[in-house]
């Protein structure tokens, strides 16, 4: 007897978890590229998040409204309360509904988008194990580039210039060495990429028997996404990566197994990096003629940081803690980056969606905790890897922005997708 041909919206659905597939594998790692590098006027990811997103949503039908849960609900939360907080900001300030306030105001959306498309398409083991794969292969390119950029050859570093329009040749030349951003603007972005994979990884690689890629293909993804990381020369992201894996080795139980190489092999690497980093820690701690010095043990950046906080970031929410200033920054801001995560939430929406954006984190936690219980390695892989990119996030992200740039994020909205859909499906195993 001959097999029968699938029912078409058997098709349908297999051609949407091949876009699905695509969408994970580029989005993030095309989140950088300049708006209008290819198409005028728009950015190449949101391009892609747009049309492969919706064609998954619209081919999955009825299955893409259906059974939504917390985590669902908070991400929703999010992306509305982004657009009306920050358009009610705009309006009672008279600020112009421009292209940039727009793009901030439906940012999240995207987010959204990306989150629920992979959400309704990885029902099985074999589809998230699918997933996963293409979201660690996909860094494999990016991390030889910013190798390659950090070697100083022009021919890559004048590539990354013109994926993303950011061009810090000159900063590089007054440092002293160079810094990898990659396929990303600044070399702060790629490091938050380069960390939630690099985490993504390592808590796959404590779990063996997970099924996404060969044992040694892994490490190899892991190793070489540790090194690009070490080459942006970001010394809080590289000390993150090193204490979460310690701790995850820990975790995991393998510390007590003598044969535990990876941790090993990932302390060796961060030890020989030690030379990477020691530029810019020699940077951080000399004397300057202008600018903040550092405090005792406190870097100069951290200062500086606290100074921007202080001085034009924090006096514009008088008044407005509630709903924020919008989704632009103050115009009397000498430093128009906020570096801090929590800073930024303020300012666009208030407690109010810094409250929901830590619902959202602490919810994602709460999940990835349930998958850690009894699970198969895979799950167990997914569980840990969360819990371990929020509790990674929720410090480093005093500093820097991880969340709300591009790559960091929609690893992190793949992974949450990746939670919420392994855990409805054992939720629905018969007991």
């Amino acid at each position: 007897m001959t097999a029968a041909p699938p029912r078409p919206e058997q098709q349908t659905l297999r051609w949407a978890r091949v876009l699905a597939l695509v969408l994970v594998a580029t989005v993030p790692v095309l989140s950088g590229v300049k708006r209008g590098l290819p198409v005028p006027g728009f950015r190449l990811s949101e391009l892609l998040t747009v049309v492969l997103g919706g064609a998954v949503l619209v081919a999955c039908g009825r299955r893409s409204l259906a059974r939504p849960g917390v985590l669902d609900w908070l991400a929703l939360a999010y992306a509305v309360a982004t657009l009306v907080l920050g358009a009610i900001d705009l309006l009672h300030r008279d600020a112009p509904f421009d292209s940039d306030n727009l793009s901030g105001l439906l940012g999240p959306f995207q987010f959204l988008v990306l989150y629920r498309a992979v959400e309704v398409t990885a029902t099985t083991d074999t589809i998230r194990r699918d997933v996963l794969r293409a979201l660690l292969l996909a860094s494999i390119p990016v991390a030889l580039l910013a190798v390659l950029q950090s070697l100083d050859i022009d021919a890559f570093v004048n590539f990354g210039v013109h994926l993303t329009g950011s061009d810090y040749r000159g900063v590089f030349a007054d440092q002293g060495f160079v810094r990898a951003t990659g396929t990303f603007p600044h070399w702060q972005v790629a490091a938050g990429y380069f960390l939630t994979i690099g985490v993504l990884g390592f808590a796959l690689l404590m779990r063996p028997g997970h099924g996404v890629l060969a044992d040694r293909v892994l490490l190899a993804v892991v190793a070489l996404d540790i090194i690009a990381l070490l080459r942006t020369v970001t010394t809080g992201a590289s000390t993150a990566l090193a204490v979460t894996c310690v701790l995850l080795a820990v975790a995991s139980g393998r510390l007590r197994n003598p044969l535990a190489w990876p941790p090993v092999i990932v302390l060796v690497v961060l030890v020989i990096g030690g030379s990477v980093l020691a530029p810019r820690y020699r940077e951080q701690y000399r004397p300057v003629e202008r600018g903040p010095e550092a405090h005792g043990i406190v870097p100069r950046t951290i200062v500086y940081r606290y100074d921007i906080w202080k001085d034009q970031y924090l006096p514009v929410l008088e008044h407005r803690w509630l709903a924020g200033f919008g989704p632009d920054i103050p115009p009397d801001a000498r430093w128009k980056y906020t570096e801090s995560v929590y800073v930024t939430m303020l300012l666009r929406g208030g407690i109010l969606l810094l409250a929901i954006y830590l619902a959202f984190m602490v919810r994602l936690a709460i999940e990835g905790r349930r998958l850690m219980r009894d699970g198969p390695p895979l799950h167990v892989g997914i569980g840990s890897a969360a819990v371990a990119i929020v509790l990674v996030l929720a410090v480093t992200q005093i500093i820097a922005t991880y969340f709300t740039t591009s790559g960091a994020p929609q690893v992190v909205w793949v992974l949450a997708a990746l939670g919420v859909a392994t855990g409805l499906q054992r939720r629905e195993l018969p007991t």
